[in-house]
């Protein structure tokens, strides 16, 4: 804990020196029980009791990490549009900047599309294979349409792609977790990358899961919106794929 807690600080003193910090809470629980009473504190997201589906595995539970970690970051969509800034920068606790990582940052979001809405500044490399030239290539340099599934471990929202992401939360039982509910909306929104082998300026450091994927159970306990529609972005997005 005292590792995660000092890689946090050090990213939170990189960004600090060019960036102003967004004032928005994490959440944090004990337990999978404890998620009921958290979202009773944080109304506006609904999520589904049995979980999000999974290849041949429909509804496999929640972990104790992945609807707070979803919350904090819905949270920190709302409170950035309550600012005047054009975009906002989320990490990961698991995040090293390298030495150059921040004017690296700053020089791949000078080359995004006029219409962006996610930037993903990074891809780990177990997704390089995803990356197809025909489909996620838009020019020759190193940015590309998202290719990856997983790992937000440095991601920056725009304020129309904050919109569409709260807006999309808050429409529906949710039945992702934060990084299928972003990367499954490739074909929505306009989500962006680093193509494969291109400099990243961010690693991920290999530490003990805080989302904690060792115990995963459904939760009887939430009591959705049922008259809002039941929408997997993961479950979507494979049906259309194979069309």
């Amino acid at each position: 804990m005292k590792e995660r807690q000092q890689l946090f600080d050090n990213a939170r003193e990189v960004l600090s020196k060019e960036y102003e910090e967004l004032n928005s809470p994490n959440f944090y629980v004990n337990s999978l029980g404890d998620i009921p009473g958290m979202l009773a504190q944080t109304p506006g997201l609904n999520f589904h009791p049995d979980g999000y589906w999974d290849t041949g595995n429909p509804a496999i539970g929640w972990t104790k990490g992945e609807i707070p970690i979803f919350v904090a970051n819905y949270v920190a969509w709302k409170n950035f549009l309550e600012t005047d800034h054009d975009f906002l920068i989320l990490c990961e606790d698991d995040i090293v900047f390298h030495r150059y990582g921040v004017p690296l940052l700053k020089h791949y979001m000078a080359m995004l599309p006029e219409d962006w809405d996610v930037f993903s500044f990074y891809c780990p490399t177990g997704q390089y294979f995803k990356y197809r030239d025909e489909e996620h290539k838009i020019g020759d340099g190193p940015i590309s349409r998202a290719y990856q599934d997983h790992h937000l471990l440095c991601y920056v929202v725009s304020r129309k792609g904050a919109e569409n992401l709260i807006k999309d939360a808050e429409s529906h039982i949710i039945m992702d977790p934060i990084d299928w509910f972003i990367f499954y909306q490739n074909d929505i929104l306009n989500v962006y990358t680093v193509k494969p082998r291109e400099e990243h300026g961010v690693m991920s450091v290999e530490l003990d899961s805080t989302v904690g994927h060792s115990v995963r159970c459904p939760l009887p306990e939430l009591e959705p919106d049922t008259s809002l529609p039941l929408v997997s972005h993961w479950q979507r997005w494979h049906a259309k794929r194979v069309k």
